[in-house]
């Protein structure tokens, strides 16, 4: 019985955040259509996705993006994201494994901007992290708004 309250709980509050923001339906209609039709009009087979091809640099910049949204004003990387309420808050543990990859990123990208705006948004997230560490050496755990 708790465990379908929590699931009408959550479901609740998806939708809450979908009418808060309903600027994030149309998109999300969009993708599931382009979904559907890709999957009902593409390659059928395990490997058909093998033969994509995209440049280095360009999959480094979506990469990039992808963390630079999912990253809070207070510098923390969410901890995951919904497609009705958008990006939780922040998470220490998620931040911190998001830190060596956004200097990895950096160091990788030939575009100086890049590397900037990543090393900028590393430094960042561990001003975040440095702001809850414990006396004790120790990070809290759970979402932190």
């Amino acid at each position: 019985m708790n465990q379908e309250r929590g699931k009408a709980w959550q479901a609740a509050k998806e939708t809450a955040g979908l009418l808060r923001a309903p600027q994030r339906a149309l998109p999300l209609v969009r993708k599931l259509i382009t979904d559907t039709v890709s999957v009902g009009f593409g390659q059928c087979h395990l490997y058909s996705y093998t033969k994509t091809r995209c440049s280095t640099e360009r999959v480094l910049n979506a990469s990039l993006r992808w963390i630079l949204d999912a990253q809070r004003s207070d510098g923390g990387i969410a901890a995951y994201y919904s497609l009705l309420s958008g990006y939780s808050s922040s998470y220490p543990e998620v931040t911190g494994y998001i830190i060596p990859t956004l200097y990895d990123l950096a160091r990788q990208s030939s575009d100086r901007a890049v590397s900037c705006e990543a090393i900028y948004a590393a430094e960042r997230a561990i001003d975040w992290l440095l702001s809850l560490q414990m006396s004790s050496g120790a990070f809290p755990a759970g979402l932190h708004a």
